[in-house]
């Protein structure tokens, strides 16, 4: 017996579906928690960068990367200095370093 073989285009769904909460974490961020700033001196609003760089290194980039095999190291380093800015982003809202 064959494996069946579902021709049902996945991969286009499931980035479809990344890109989608991409844009609601986003929208829901500058609509109800007040905007994104990475200088200023309201501390929510540079904490507000946080959820929106997670959701697009570790949701879109690394989904990405875990299939595209060639590219895969250049979306790595471009997550990694992604990752850099989520953890600036909380501990200068929180406790002011910079």
């Amino acid at each position: 017996m064959a494996v069946p073989v579902v021709r049902f285009p996945i991969f286009l769904v499931i980035r479809a579906l990344g890109v989608i909460v991409a844009a609601l974490v986003l929208s829901w961020n500058v609509h109800y928690r007040g905007g994104l700033a990475l200088v200023s001196d309201n501390k929510d609003l540079i904490f507000n960068v946080h959820p929106v760089l997670m959701v697009i290194s570790l949701v879109l980039l690394n989904g990405e990367a875990s299939w595209l095999l060639m590219q895969h190291y250049w979306i790595c380093v471009l997550d990694l200095g992604l990752l850099e800015m989520e953890i600036y982003c909380p501990s200068k809202a929180c406790y002011g370093v910079v």
